[in-house]
């Protein structure tokens, strides 16, 4: 393949990763996503929040026949390795919600010079879906854990399935899906107190935590400075309790800041 062939952005690197939603539909509420939920606007209110006028929430989904069909999806796929693409994420809203994935997942896998497949899901509905997934080629996961307690998780997300997150977790390295990426929203007032377990957390099962800044998606213009954990903070905090030291990247075009602990778990 010649360098003409290549993505290329206007920072000269060569793109070699594609994300691909497959629905946008979601069975989580996560305040952090759909500012405009009840849940949502009582935690923002109190933070002062600048939130609209009190309305009926609606939420509308893109009509099916808007959305890419799996052959569409696959062609997409299919153009855009022959342009470089390496490795492609399937996302959403959230993706096991799309009928017959792990049919999807499967044609995706078979499509030659594509390197990996993985998914980002909140994890509700993998333990149902994961062998089929596994079978079809998946070969990485990121889930959301955004809490570790019961009612914290509910209030963030706005459903109760701390333990189904908690099982596909495990599940995913039961089948060998590597490595497991956990993703965690971490916002000032809410779940900041749980920066240190869920490092600990992530320690213990030898999981690769990202921890992500709060950021303004702001359909409801309820997104605050002020609600934000920078990544420093978050960091320092870090150090404090573990000992880090940092990893190198092997992408350059990288946006996160990577640490390890120096035994290796986690």
């Amino acid at each position: 393949m010649t360098g003409a062939c290549l993505l290329v952005d206007a920072q000269w690197r060569v793109l070699r990763d594609l994300r691909v939603s497959i629905t946008d539909r979601c069975d989580f509420r996560c305040l952090y996503c759909l500012p405009e939920t009840e849940a949502a606007q009582n935690f923002y209110r109190g933070h002062w929040a600048h939130l609209p006028n009190s309305a009926p929430i609606v939420q509308q989904w893109v009509p099916q026949p808007h959305i890419l069909s799996f052959d569409e999806i696959e062609r997409v796929i299919r153009l855009a390795v022959g342009l470089g693409i390496q490795k492609v994420r399937l996302t959403g809203g959230e993706p096991l919600l799309r009928q017959d994935v792990e049919e999807l997942v499967g044609r995706i896998a078979c499509i030659p010079g594509l390197t990996d497949l993985a998914m980002t899901t909140n994890g509700f509905l993998f333990s149902q879906k994961a062998r089929a997934l596994g079978a079809a080629g998946l070969r990485r996961v990121s889930l959301s854990l955004d809490s570790l307690t019961r009612d914290n998780f509910r209030k963030i997300t706005g459903r109760d399935g701390l333990d189904e997150a908690l099982a596909s977790i495990s599940l995913a390295q039961e089948l060998g899906l590597h490595p497991v990426k956990v993703n965690a929203v971490i916002i000032r007032g809410l779940n900041d107190h749980e920066i240190e377990a869920l490092a600990g957390f992530a320690r213990e099962r030898s999981l690769s935590l990202r921890f992500i800044e709060f950021m303004p998606l702001d359909s409801a213009r309820a997104w605050l400075k002020e609600l934000v954990v920078p990544g420093r903070e978050v960091l320092a905090r870090l150090q404090a309790r573990f000992e880090l030291r940092p990893a190198p990247s092997n992408n350059p075009s990288s946006t996160a800041q990577r640490w390890v602990f120096p035994d290796g778990h986690g």
